[in-house]
């Protein structure tokens, strides 16, 4: 079996979370993952690609398609989209006003078939799929009744195409992030022109929830912090700051890695099988976190990415209270304390989790953890 890239497995959720067939999963899967080998593609692309995929228009023997095929297809799809939006008559019942600006700009929630069609091909992407889907999507409109960007609640925001969001709408879209308590990826947050910032609580630079700050802008830090980017300086270091390592950190197979005083890994962390890791001051970890192996983390509080844990791992984090990204349990996990969990929670047969095998929502909530995303059993 071919190894999918890390890029590859975030295009297959994004697909997942459009209900893709398995012809367009195992296109993303060969075609598109050596695709990514050789080049990268912008992700406003290979989404909207992705979008034509998953549409009524899309290609019957789809492994037979290339990935040039596809984007030249998508945008012939988009192309035809916006000609049929003219057609399309969207009456007062079809959207919800939810949030009214007062100067004709304005969000409208989309109820009827003929707002998710006309919206759909004004801002060219595959929102007509969602209707009747138990998901809310949600449209900037200005006075004159045009979209000007689309969101799915918890998860996605797009421009038309699947772009960035010019910059005259963004204050708009902010508002009504604020006002809905709405939170989505990293990759949406930079259509809005925000990219993500690492040890947010301690940086000085006006920074959205701690995580975001404007493109360009210059970041300054605590004075409270030491931040390392060499992660053998970090875990070596000896005194009285708060330790924070900037980066990604994987450890290899049957390696033995102490963390010593590091508090935080602002990106990814990967524990390969049979490693060894010792990270009793552990706090955070701002990325992915990947367990292949058995680990305990008794002070982690919150990891800002996926949490996965693969067959024949085991994780003990008694204290770890949120996972901002998806959840996949293949084996036991003790997590007694996990309240939120900010994507969906994937099951795997006969994982446990804190003592139950395959637990339903209604155990899950008796526990006190809530899933922003639906729990698939795999």
């Amino acid at each position: 079996m071919k190894t999918l890239l890390p890029k590859t497995q975030e295009y297959i959720k994004y697909a997942e979370n459009m209900e893709a067939n398995k012809k367009v999963i195992s296109w993303c899967k060969t075609t598109l993952n050596n695709v990514l080998k050789r080049y990268t593609p912008t992700i406003e692309e290979v989404e909207h690609v992705i979008d034509y995929l998953v549409s009524d228009k899309a290609p019957i023997k789809l492994h037979m398609v290339s990935y040039i095929q596809a984007v030249a297809k998508a945008y012939q799809w988009s192309e035809n989209l916006q000609k049929q939006a003219s057609e399309i008559t969207e009456s007062k019942k079809d959207t919800k006003v939810v949030l009214d600006f007062k100067d004709g700009f304005k969000i409208v929630q989309l109820i009827g078939k003929n707002a998710y069609q006309r919206e759909g091909n004004l801002m060219r992407n595959c929102v007509a799929s969602y209707y009747g889907r138990d998901t809310e999507i949600y449209s900037l409109r200005d006075k004159f009744n045009n979209p000007h960007c689309t969101m799915e609640k918890n998860q996605q925001i797009k421009g038309k195409g699947n772009g960035d969001i010019h910059p005259k709408y963004v204050d708009y879209v902010v508002q009504f992030l604020e006002w809905a308590g709405m939170k989505v990826r990293d990759s949406e947050m930079a259509h809005l022109g925000y990219e993500v910032i690492q040890f947010g609580e301690y940086c000085l630079t006006p920074c959205y929830r701690n995580r975001y700050v404007k493109k360009g802008q210059e970041v300054k830090y605590s004075d409270k912090v030491i931040i390392f980017t060499d992660f053998h300086k970090a875990s070596h270091y000896k005194g009285n700051k708060i330790c924070l390592f900037k980066g990604d950190f994987k450890i290899k197979e049957r390696e033995k890695v102490d963390f010593g005083k590091i508090q935080q890994v602002g990106g990814y962390l990967s524990i390969n099988s049979n490693a060894e890791l010792k990270a009793e001051n552990l706090k955070s970890v701002g990325g992915n976190l990947s367990i292949n192996s058995n680990a305990e983390l008794p002070n982690l509080k919150s990891v800002g990415g996926d949490l996965s844990i693969s067959s024949n791992a085991e994780l003990k984090a008694e204290n770890l209270k949120s996972v901002g990204g998806n959840l996949y349990i293949n084996s036991n996990a003790e997590l007694p304390n996990l309240k939120s969990v900010g994507g969906y929670l994937s099951i795997y047969s006969n994982a446990e989790l804190n003592g139950i095998i395959n637990p339903t929502k209604n155990q899950l909530k008796k526990q006190g953890l809530i899933t922003k995303g639906k729990i698939i059993y795999r």
